[in-house]
C-alpha cells in the first residue's frame, strides 16, 4: 500500500517468486500519515527480499503473528521518521547467509518492539538489528536463537537516545546482546550465551546491566559481561558470568570525563582460561562484591580493582578460587585507599 496514509490487515500473504531479487510479502510505503500494518502469516520466498518491509515519514504501527524468509532477507524491516511500535509474534529466517529477523532504523523518534521468538539458522545472521537516534528505544525480547557464525541476537546500536532492553533466552553464533550510545540500561531473565564472542557487551554513558541465569562467553577472548561508560558504570549479575579466554567473565570500565563509579555485584564468575574472574576499573571509585570468583589463570588475579583518579577501591569477597602462583584479589586506588 502506498499514501499519505496507509492501513494494511493481512490474513496471510506470500511472496513466491523463489528466483526473484526484490520484493515483499507486505508493503507499506507512507507520507507523514504513518502506517499501520496488521499481519497474520507473511513468507517471502526470493533473494533481498521482506515479508513485511514499511517506509513512513510518519509513525508506524505493525503487528506480526508470524513472519518468515527463505534467502538472504529480512523478516520485518522498518524505516520512519516518527515514531516506531512493533509487536511480533515469530521471526524465521532460513537463509544460508546475511538474513536479519528484525530489521530498524528510526533516526529521531523512540521506538518500541516487543518480540516472541526470533530464529536465525545462516551465518552473519542477525536476530534483532537497530540503528538508533536522538530517540528512545525500548526492546522487550522472549527467545532469540542466531546460531550461525557471526549472528549476533539483539544488535542496537548508535544515537545519543536511552536504549533499554529486556531478554529472555538468547543463544547467539555471534555476540548475545551489543549495544552502544547514550544511558543503557540491560536486564536479562534467562540465559544469554555466545558460541564464540562475548554475551554482553555495552559501551555508552551511564550503563546497568542486570543478569540472571548464565551469562556465558563460550569460546574466544571475550567478556561475558563487558561494560563501558564515560558516566557511571554498573553491574549486577545475579547467577553464573563465565568466559573462557584472557578477557574476564565481568570487565567493566567507568574511566571518562564524567565518569562516575564503576560497581559490581555478582553471584558466581568463573574464567576457564587465562584470565581474571572480575576486573572492573573506576575513575572515580569502584566496589566488587562477589559471592563466588574463580580461574583457572596460572599466574593473574581472581578479582582486580582499580581506582584510577579518585574514590576508594573496595572488594567485598566470599569464595575465591585461583592458583598458587596467583594473587587472589588486588585492589588498587591512586588517590583513595583500597
Amino acid at each position: 500500500g502506498q499514501g499519505n496514509s496507509v492501513n494494511i490487515t493481512s490474513s496471510t500473504a506470500t511472496n513466491t517468486n523463489i528466483a526473484g531479487n526484490s520484493g515483499t510479502a507486505i508493503f507499506a510505503n507512507a507520507g507523514v500519515g504513518g502506517a499501520i500494518v496488521r499481519s497474520g502469516t507473511a513468507s517471502a520466498l526470493g533473494n533481498n527480499q521482506s515479508a513485511i518491509q514499511v517506509f513512513s515519514d510518519g509513525a508506524v504501527l505493525l503487528e506480526s503473528t508470524n513472519a518468515s524468509t527463505t534467502q538472504t532477507s529480512d523478516g520485518l524491516s522498518v524505516r520512519s521518521g516518527t515514531n516506531v511500535v512493533i509487536n511480533s509474534g515469530t521471526v524465521t529466517t532460513t537463509g544460508a547467509t546475511g538474513a536479519r529477523a528484525i530489521v530498524v532504523n528510526v533516526p529521531n523518534a523512540p521506538v518500541a518492539i516487543t518480540s516472541g521468538t526470533i530464529s536465525t539458522t545462516g551465518t552473519n545472521s542477525t536476530g534483532m538489528l537497530i540503528t538508533g537516534g536522538t530517540g528512545a528505544v525500548t526492546i522487550t525480547s522472549g527467545t532469540i536463537l542466531t546460531p550461525g557464525a557471526g549472528s549476533d541476537g539483539i544488535n542496537l546500536l548508535g544515537g545519543t537516545g536511552a536504549k533499554t532492553i529486556t531478554s529472555g533466552t538468547i543463544a547467539a553464533g555471534g555476540f548475545g546482546i551489543t549495544v552502544s550510545g547514550g544511558a543503557i540500561d540491560v536486564t536479562t531473565t534467562g540465559n544469554t550465551v555466545s558460541s564464540a564472542s562475548g554475551a554482553i557487551l555495552a559501551n555508552g554513558t551511564n550503563v546497568a546491566i542486570k543478569t540472571a541465569g548464565t551469562t556465558a562467553s563460550q569460546a574466544g577472548n571475550f567478556a561475558a559481561i563487558n561494560a563501558f561508560g564515560i558516566g557511571s558504570v554498573t553491574v549486577d549479575n545475579a547467577g553464573l558470568a563465565q568466559s573462557s579466554g584472557i578477557t574476564a567473565a565481568i570487565q567493566i570500565s567507568a574511566t571518562g570525563a564524567t565518569a562516575g563509579a564503576a560497581t559490581v555485584t555478582s553471584d558466581i564468575s568463573t574464567n576457564t582460561g587465562t584470565g581474571a574472574a572480575i576486573i572492573a576499573t573506576g575513575a572515580n571509585g569502584v566496589t566488587v562484591t562477589s559471592n563466588s570468583a574463580s580461574t583457572a589463570n596460572a599466574g593473574g588475579n581472581t578479582i582486580q580493582a582499580t581506582a584510577t583518579t579518585a574514590g576508594n577501591a573496595v572488594v567485598n569477597s566470599g569464595i575465591i578460587q585461583g592458583t598458587a602462583r596467583g594473587n587472589s584479589i588486588t585492589a588498587q586506588s591512586n588517590n583513595g585507599t583500597a
